[in-house]
């Protein structure tokens, strides 16, 4: 698991950026926010490609799945709006691992008594390895 806590408020837009590899098993990574893992508090769409194959689906659970990442080293991207309100979050995510692969992902974080104070990225069956990394910049603005 990747974290980041103790988000300060007053930011209109969160970035985060991330840089891992799942050490075994299933390459899947979720998102998680404030430790929610609520059953259908995240919705999204997610368009995903592996070389000349493409796939797209919805999904409605108890975390944000941001797609596989695979043994290769994957770079990813997600910009979360509205983070410090208490209307329903949206967030786009992309990512890519350089063999092929990449999804893009647009959702929505549906807790609405919270602004978002801790960001998680889960692998569904391992564990980063060792050197994986994730950072969270806060941009404000009018």
């Amino acid at each position: 698991t990747l974290t980041v806590g103790s988000i300060a408020a007053g930011y209109k837009i969160l970035k985060v950026f991330f840089q891992g590899t799942v050490a075994t098993g299933t390459p899947v990574v979720n998102l998680e926010l404030n430790d929610d893992a609520t059953a259908a508090n995240y919705d999204s769409q997610q368009l995903s490609g592996v070389g000349a194959t493409a796939g797209a689906a919805g999904q409605v659970d108890n975390r944000a799945v941001l797609g596989e990442i695979g043994t290769a080293s994957t770079d990813g991207e997600i910009t979360i709006y509205q983070f410090s309100t208490t209307a329903a979050k949206r967030y786009h995510a992309t990512n890519g691992d350089g063999t092929g692969y990449f999804s893009i992902i647009n959702g929505r974080w549906l807790n609405t008594a919270n602004e978002i104070t801790k960001i998680e990225l889960i692998t569904a069956t391992s564990n980063f390895v060792d050197g994986s990394i994730m950072w969270v910049y806060g941009l404000t603005g009018s």
